[in-house]
C-alpha cells in the first residue's frame, strides 16, 4: 500500500482492479479481477451505474443490494473460487494484518523510535497521521522482541473507564502489565478517568518495597495536549509538562526529522465563513422568551414568596429565583438556572406547616425548572431547524407534564400546560421557516455538481435531535444519515456501536454521501475520507476545532462554518491558542536537560499523588452514620422507602426490599437499551406515584428489584428531623446500608411469589 488512509484504515484494505483478461488465478487481488476471469464481468457495470466502490462487495447486506438496485448474480460461485483460489482472502472485513516497521511511512517510524527504545511516550501527530496504526505496530514488535505475547490494556477517551476497571471488574494490578495505551490522552489530567488508572501506577513507582520496580511502559497517543484554557506559551509549556508527568514521560514523539515526508501527506483545507441569517421578529423566539417570563413570575408568586419566609435560613434561594439574568438566551442565564435548581432541591423544608404543602411548593418549583429548561431547548431547535419541529419537540413534552399532573399537584403546576399549549397554538404552519438549512442545501449541492460521486460530507451538530431532523431535509440523491452517540436508546436518536459502524461503511463506499453528525464523530471512531465538513451553529474548544478539520483528508478539502459572530471570534481564538500549543511542544522537544525535566516532572506526580492520598484519607475518615432515615422523591418529597429496606446488592447497586413499592409503581421502557452485567438484567424505568422518575427495575435470577437512582431521590434524617445535602455518587451516601443476605434474597423472592399468586 503507498497511501496514508490505507495505513489508517482498519476496517477494509482496498486493493487495485485490473484490466487485462490474461491474469492467472495466483494474480488476480480484486473483485473486478474475479468477475473478469469468471466471465460474469457485466457485473462490473452494475457497480459503476450506481457510483459504488465494487470492493464493498463484501461487505453490503441483501438489503444493502437491494436498495442500491444490485443484482450480484452467482455469489456462491464468487465465494467457492476465492476459497479455492485466491489464499490471501482479498475479503476487506478479513484483511491480512501483517504489521511491521516496513509498512509505516519514514515520519510513521520516526514516531516510533521512542517507544521501540523502550521509554514511556506520547505520540504526537495530527489526525489521519496514523497514529492508531503505530500503536499497534508497536504492541506487535513488543510481542516478537519478547518472544510472547504481551499484556495490552488500551483505554479510548470516550468510554468512562475508572478506578474500578482494575480494583472491580479486571481484577488485577498495574504491575501485571507490560503495556498501557491511552488512546486520546489529553484527556489524562485532574480527575479525570484515564488519570485514576494511572493513580495505581503512581502508587507503584513510589510506594513498592521491592527495588526497581517494573512498570508497565505508557505510551499516548494524541493530535493536541488540550491547552483551551492556557493563555500564554508558558501556561501551554506547563499544561504539557503536566500532562507528561500524568503518564510518566519525558520524552514527546514528534516529527523532526521526517517533516518533509510528512508535510507532502496533508492538504491545509481551505475555509469558509457563511454568517447564519437574520432572523428579526421572530413570532417562535417571541413566544417562548414570553413563556419564560410567565413562568418565572409563578416562581417569584406571593403564596412561594410566604413559604420561603418560614423557611428563614433558605431566604437567599428566594432572592436568586426573582433576579434571573436578562438574556433568557444567554449562557449566563443557562448557569443561574442550573445553579438555582439544585439550590432548590437542597432546601430543608421541613419548617413547613405541613407535609401536604411542602410537597406541592417542591412540586411547582420543579415543575417550572422543567418547563424553562424545555424552553431553552426548544430555542435552540427553533434555531437550528424549523418551526414544525419546534412544535413536534413541544407537543412531546406537553404531553410528559399532562401526564404528571394527574396525581395532586399546586393548582399553578396546571397552568404551566396552558402557557406550554399556547406557545405551541402560537407556532406558524411554515414549511421552509429557517432560511439557514437552504443555504446548507445550496452548498452541498454546489459542491456536489463540481466533486461529482466521490463527494463526502459531514455536518457537525450540538444536538441529537437536530442531526435526525436536518438529515432528513437535504436532498435525496446524497442518501443523507444521522450519525449519533450509543448513551441512549433508539427512540431518543441513539445508536449502537454496531450501528454506528455499518453507517460509518455506507458512508465509506458511496451509499451515503453525507453524514450529520453529533460529538461523537469528534474522537475515538474512524470516519472515512471526506471533501468538506460543515459545522453548523456548533461551538468549538481548541480541541474539537482540531479533530472536527482533521476529518478532512482529501485533497481539495474545505471546511465551512456557519455560525455567529461570537463564533467566529472563538474560533480565532482557538487557531491562536493552536499556535501556542505548538510553540509549547517544539520547546519540550528542544529542552537538552532531560535530566532536569525528568527531575521537575517527577516532583510533579509526587505532587499529583499526595493530592490524592489527601482525597482518600479524607474518603476514608468519613464515618457512616447509623442514624435512621427516610428516601424521599427528590422532585417533589414524595415518601419512597424507610432506610430500613435499603440494601446493597453485589456490593454496589442500592435495591429497595420493599414488595409493597413494586404494586405502587409503574415501569415504562429504559432510555437505553435493556442490557445484562454482573448477573442482573436492567429490565425498566420506574416512575413513583407523584410521575416522577425513581430508578430502575433490576432481575437477579428473574426476581425484580427497585434499584434507586442517587440523582432521583432525597434523605430525610429522621433522627435529627432535617434533609441532608444531595450526593452525586453511592460512595457518598452518608448511611450504613447492609448488603443483602441470601436469606433475605429467598424471603423477599418468597414473598414476591406470594403476592403474585394472589
Amino acid at each position: 500500500m503507498d497511501t496514508l488512509e490505507h495505513c489508517e484504515s482498519t476496517s477494509c484494505q482496498q486493493l487495485p482492479s485490473c484490466n487485462s483478461d490474461s491474469k492467472t488465478p495466483n494474480e488476480i487481488n480484486s473483485v473486478g479481477d474475479i468477475l473478469r476471469f469468471l466471465g460474469i464481468e457485466k457485473y462490473i457495470k452494475e457497480f459503476e451505474d450506481q457510483e459504488v466502490d465494487m470492493d464493498s462487495f463484501w461487505t453490503l447486506k441483501a438489503e444493502d443490494l437491494k436498495e442500491i438496485g444490485v443484482k450480484i448474480g452467482p455469489t456462491s460461485k464468487i465465494m467457492k473460487y476465492i476459497e479455492e483460489n485466491v489464499k490471501s482472502s482479498i475479503c476487506p472485513l478479513q484483511p491480512p494484518m501483517v504489521l511491521n516497521s516496513k509498512q509505516l511511512y519514514p515520519f510513521q517510524r520516526e514516531l516510533l523510535e521512542v517507544p521501540l527504545s523502550g521509554e514511556n511516550t506520547i505520540i504526537y501527530a495530527r489526525t489521519n497521521a496514523g497514529k492508531t496504526l503505530i500503536a499497534f505496530t508497536f504492541e506487535r514488535a513488543q510481542e516478537l522482541l519478547n518472544n510472547k505475547k504481551i499484556d495490552l490494556f488500551c483505554l479510548t477517551a470516550d468510554e468512562d473507564r475508572t478506578t474500578y476497571t482494575f480494583s472491580n471488574v479486571m481484577k488485577v494490578n498495574i504491575d501485571d502489565f507490560t503495556l498501557l495505551v491511552f488512546d486520546e490522552c489529553h484527556h489524562t489530567m485532574g480527575f479525570d478517568s484515564y488519570n485514576n488508572v494511572m493513580a495505581f501506577y503512581r502508587l507503584k513507582k513510589f510506594q513498592s518495597a521491592t527495588p526497581n520496580t517494573i512498570l508497565p511502559q505508557t505510551l499516548g497517543l494524541t493530535a493536541s495536549p488540550n491547552i483551551y484554557t492556557s493563555r500564554t506559551e508558558a501556561d501551554a509549556v506547563e499544561h504539557v509538562k503536566m500532562l507528561m508527568a500524568n503518564l510518566d514521560v519525558v520524552k514527546l514523539s514528534t516529527v523532526v526529522k521526517e517533516k518533509e515526508d510528512f508535510e507532502q501527506f496533508f492538504d491545509t483545507p481551505t475555509n469558509e465563513n457563511l454568517p447564519v441569517a437574520s432572523r428579526d421578529n421572530d413570532p417562535v423566539v417571541k413566544n417562548i422568551i414570553s413563556a419564560i417570563k410567565q413562568v418565572e413570575r409563578k416562581m417569584q408568586d406571593d403564596s412561594v414568596k410566604h413559604h420561603f419566609d418560614i423557611m428563614e435560613t433558605d431566604s437567599h434561594v428566594l432572592k436568586d429565583i426573582k433576579n434571573p439574568p436578562l438574556d433568557r438566551s444567554s449562557t449566563r442565564y443557562l448557569s443561574w438556572l442550573k445553579r438555582t435548581k439544585l439550590k432548590v432541591e437542597e432546601m430543608d423544608y421541613s419548617s413547613l406547616e405541613t407535609e401536604s404543602t411542602a410537597y406541592k411548593i417542591k412540586r411547582l418549583l420543579h415543575a417550572c425548572f422543567r418547563n424553562i429548561e424545555v424552553y431553552l431547548q426548544a430555542y435552540a431547535t427553533n434555531e437550528t431547524l424549523e418551526y414544525k419541529d419546534v412544535k413536534e419537540e413541544l407537543q412531546k413534552e406537553c404531553q410528559s407534564f399532562e401526564h404528571e399532573s394527574q396525581t395532586d399537584c399546586h393548582e399553578q403546576e396546571k397552568d404551566l400546560i396552558t402557557i406550554m399549549q399556547e406557545v405551541i397554538s402560537g407556532i406558524p404552519e411554515d414549511e421552509k421557516s429557517n432560511p439557514d438549512i437552504n443555504r446548507v442545501v445550496q452548498v452541498l449541492e454546489r459542491e456536489y455538481t463540481e466533486r461529482g460521486s466521490k463527494s463526502r460530507f459531514l455536518i457537525f451538530v450540538k444536538r441529537r435531535m437536530t442531526a435526525l431532523k436536518l438529515a432528513d431535509k437535504l436532498p435525496d440523491f446524497l442518501h443523507s444519515h444521522h450519525l449519533t452517540g450509543s448513551s441512549i436508546s433508539e427512540e431518543q436518536g441513539g445508536m449502537s456501536i454496531d450501528e454506528q459502524n455499518d453507517v460509518i461503511e455506507r458512508f465509506r463506499i458511496g451509499m451515503h454521501k453525507c453524514l450529520v453528525a453529533t460529538s461523537v464523530a469528534f474522537e475515538g471512531i474512524d470516519i472515512p475520507d471526506c471533501n468538506m465538513t460543515i459545522r453548523y451553529k456548533l461551538d468549538a474548544n481548541v480541541i474539537t476545532s482540531l479533530q472536527m478539520r482533521g476529518r478532512i483528508r482529501t485533497k481539495e478539502g474545505k471546511q465551512l462554518i456557519m455560525g455567529t459572530f461570537k463564533q467566529y471570534h472563538k474560533e480565532t481564538l482557538n487557531i491562536e491558542r493552536q499556535y501556542i500549543m505548538n510553540l509549547a511542544v517544539e520547546k519540550i522537544v528542544n529542552n537538552n536537560d532531560n535530566q532536569a525535566l525528568g527531575n521537575e516532572l517527577d516532583k510533579l506526580q509526587r505532587d499529583t499523588m499526595k493530592k490524592e492520598e489527601t482525597k482518600r484519607n479524607a474518603r476514608n475518615l468519613i464515618t457512616k452514620k447509623s442514624a435512621k432515615f427516610d428516601l424521599h422523591c427528590r422532585k417533589c418529597f414524595m415518601s419512597i422507602c424507610k432506610g430500613n429496606f435499603l440494601r446493597k446488592l453485589l456490593g454496589c447497586h442500592r435495591v429497595v426490599i420493599d414488595i409493597e413499592l413494586l404494586g405502587r409503581n409503574k415501569t415504562k421502557p429504559l432510555k437505553k437499551k435493556a442490557r445484562s452485567f454482573d448477573g442482573l438484567e436492567k429490565k425498566y424505568k420506574v416512575e413513583g406515584p407523584c410521575c416522577h422518575d425513581w430508578g430502575v427495575i433490576l432481575a437477579k435470577d428473574e426476581v425484580n428489584f427497585l434499584c434507586l437512582s442517587q440523582e432521583d431521590i432525597k434523605i430525610y434524617n429522621t433522627t435529627e428531623n432535617n434533609y441532608e445535602k444531595n450526593f452525586k455518587k453511592w460512595v457518598d451516601f452518608p448511611f450504613e446500608i447492609d448488603e443483602m443476605t441470601e436469606e433475605e434474597f429467598q424471603n423477599y423472592k418468597q414473598s414476591l411469589n406470594m403476592l403474585k399468586s394472589n
